[in-house]
């Protein structure tokens, strides 16, 4: 996996399958994430969409991929963090 910017972290969700299907737990109260999520949002795109260019400089994003992949292209505009000016891209697989 490539370098990530201060603070970027990639953590692998627990898929449960059966032969019904699969569950997947993409957040639980208890969990030390520091946040109380106020908007969840889904999306499903075609191959080969770009969507989502945007900055954001005063909250968090988690992003949890379903089915298929994702290439997040990362970029650390934060003039104070260690990692400032980095950049990375990184694949998600669901």
């Amino acid at each position: 996996m490539a370098k990530l910017p201060n603070e970027v972290e990639v953590i692998p969700l627990t898929m449960h399958r059966d032969g019904r299907g699969w569950v997947t737990e993409v957040f639980r109260q208890k969990w030390p994430t520091g946040i109380q999520p106020c908007q969840w949002n889904a999306a499903c795109s075609d191959a080969n969409v770009l969507r989502g260019v945007h900055v954001h400089h005063k909250h968090i994003d988690y992003l949890v991929v379903l089915r298929g992949r994702v290439s997040a292209g990362l970029y650390d505009v934060r003039p104070k963090s260690p990692t400032h000016r980095m950049s990375c891209v990184i694949e998600i697989h669901a």
